[in-house]
């Protein structure tokens, strides 16, 4: 029985770069972290990081790409192919990659937001912009009829009313 299976956890060290082929097949390379803790015989931590060569096929690259940023948490399933080339220089070239069948998202931070290059979505930007333009009034304050967040009963015409 043979079994070609690789399960990795570990950060994105490089965004995804998708490519199409001349067949129209598209694929997207990138590259992830691992790392290893241990302690040596002198009661040392230590810690080892591993670097993977990964490859996404067809249209989950298209979709997937802008996701795969550097510094985000990811899980990965799939199996090892190593490729071979001869080099300029004459000598036999290899490189191993993971081709990868299943990808998850790992969770995000405690604070709230993954550790990635995400842009805050719009909506969130204009809330905060609202937010800080609302009046601020300290207790005992007297509060400026513009100010006020109340309005009153003599301005509301009903017929303007939707509903």
């Amino acid at each position: 029985m043979n079994l070609n299976l690789v399960l990795l956890a570990g950060r994105i060290t490089q965004d995804a770069d998708v490519k199409t082929l001349p067949s129209g097949q598209s694929l997207s390379k990138f590259s992830m972290a691992t790392n290893t803790n241990w302690v040596d015989k002198d009661g040392q931590k230590k810690e080892a990081t591993e670097y993977h060569n990964l490859v996404i096929w067809g249209k989950r690259a298209i979709s997937l790409s802008p996701y795969l940023k550097k510094g985000t948490l990811i899980f990965i399933e799939g199996t090892l192919r190593t490729n071979s080339w001869d080099g300029d220089d004459g000598k036999k070239r290899y490189r191993t990659e993971i081709m990868i069948n299943n990808l998850q998202f790992g969770p995000k931070s405690a604070d709230g937001f993954s550790r990635n290059d995400f842009a805050e979505p719009a909506s969130k930007a204009k809330n905060q912009e609202e937010e800080d333009s609302l009046p601020v009034i300290q207790s005992g304050e007297e509060i400026d009829e513009k100010d006020s967040l109340f309005i009153d009963d003599d301005d509301i015409d009903s017929d303007e009313i939707p509903f």
